[in-house]
């Protein structure tokens, strides 16, 4: 009997992606400002977002009885409402905070939402006395400010704004003339105020302004009067020194490797030291986490990612400045490094003085690196200075103004992410008469 031989065909299911879910609120914190239970204040938002895949359900706890959750959970997306129960709180300041957790394992779970509370007790009108009024106590008044004429740039300066009682009262201050403005405007406590007077489009010569704070009930507590000088007039008081504009130095971080450790820190021009950063959208990589001011860790996804970072100094009034950063994860191959074509570049000119050119070609001999370059020389002029490997760099020679004779300089690529970077290349130019 002959045998008899049967084959199965086995088919296995495909196995699907893992599904991670990326829990994400926004904002972080909340702020109310009340004058107690007969003035309750209006409830907020907060947006509950998946910045991940699959399915995200979602809980929140308040960790004190007078914050009010509606609701208290749900799936993303979602809006959670907050509100506070005033009548439970007597006047003070006062904190709490919500969490909010995925229900199931979930990356930036939980989420923390701080919240602050302030009850002001503000006294009518009539049972106010001079004492409990706040005063400006530097500068003393008139504020003196002088600009150049024709200058863009504000001229600022700081007045302190205080209770002498130590007492709370509700407030805002406004200006009579456009080109000046306060910062903040309104407040129920003492505080510093940013005086700002925009000088452009002003004649040269004295300008006068008055400023004014008032209370809830429009009751005068304040009369400020203020003079910029335009064309620096002799008599008028200089403006005193500003810190210089804040701002994130860069809008592409330099390159993290898949598998690699990675530190970085944000680049912060301006403002004063120290700064608070942090990630207002976007989401990093599983294994980097921001702290203290660097993105740090090794992560095994690659990628592009796109953050908004917001950046606060610590001035008085603070400076504040939001940028998107972008942070990309490589793979770095074997075969990846910096390659420049020529090695080297020798230009000559002959009897004329029309700029010559030459070409340099960038690689990266695997995946698209970004890279830059810069010459040390002011008559080499490199276009585009920055780019994505595979590219071309146009280097123009410009003569004007060299004599004969033989000139020497260098350009230098760097590539982040390859090995073997920077790399230079020398550049020789030969004048002849």
């Amino acid at each position: 009997m002959r045998g008899v031989i049967i084959s199965f065909l086995v088919l296995l299911p495909s196995l699907a992606a893992a599904q991670t879910p990326v829990l994400q609120v926004s904002p972080k914190s909340l702020s109310f400002i009340t004058t107690g239970a007969s003035a309750v204040p209006l409830p907020q938002e907060v947006r509950i977002r998946n910045q991940g895949s699959g399915t995200l359900e979602w809980r929140a706890i308040a960790s004190v009885p007078w914050l009010l959750l509606s609701p208290p959970s749900g799936t993303a997306p979602g809006i959670l409402t907050v509100a506070i129960d005033t009548a439970r709180l007597p006047v003070g300041t006062h904190s709490g905070r919500v969490t909010v957790s995925a229900t199931v394992d979930a990356d930036d779970s939980p989420a923390v939402i701080e919240v602050a509370v302030q009850i002001v007790a503000v006294a009518p009108a009539s049972e106010r006395t001079p004492q409990a009024l706040p005063a400006a106590a530097t500068p003393e008044p008139p504020l003196l400010l002088s600009a150049l004429a024709g200058s863009a740039t504000p001229v600022t300066s700081t007045v302190t704004i205080e209770f002498a009682t130590g007492g709370a009262v509700a407030w805002s201050a406004t200006s009579n003339q456009p080109w000046l403005t306060i910062t903040p405007s309104r407040g129920t406590a003492s505080t510093n105020v940013t005086v700002r007077a925009q000088p452009t489009g002003l004649e040269p010569g004295p300008h006068e302004a008055i400023v004014r704070v008032v209370d809830g009930d429009s009751a005068e507590l304040l009369v400020m009067p203020i003079t910029l000088t335009v064309g620096g007039a002799a008599g008028a008081v200089p403006a005193p020194a500003q810190n210089s504009s804040l701002s994130i130095g860069v809008t592409s971080l330099p390159p993290a490797t898949r598998n690699l450790p990675y530190s970085q820190a944000i680049p912060i021009k301006g403002g004063k030291p120290p700064y608070t950063i942090r990630i207002l959208q976007g989401r990093l990589p599983l294994g980097l986490a921001m702290a203290n001011g660097a993105i740090s860790g090794l992560t095994r996804f690659a990628g592009s990612y796109q953050l908004v970072l917001g950046v606060t100094d610590s001035s008085t009034p603070p400076q504040s400045v939001n940028q998107q950063v972008l942070l990309r994860v490589i793979v770095l191959y074997q075969s990846t490094a910096l390659a420049i074509s020529p090695s080297a570049i020798s230009v000559s000119v002959t009897g004329t003085r029309r700029p010559q050119a030459a070409r340099l070609t960038v690689s990266s001999g695997g995946p698209s690196l970004e890279w830059r370059a810069k010459a040390d020389a002011a008559w080499l002029r490199l276009s585009p200075a920055a780019g994505a490997s595979p590219s071309v760099i146009q280097i123009d020679v410009n003569p004007a103004g060299l004599a004969p004779g033989v000139y020497v300089g260098t350009i230098t690529v760097t590539m982040d992410g390859a090995p073997n970077s920077p790399a230079t290349v020398p550049v020789q130019v030969v004048i002849r008469k």
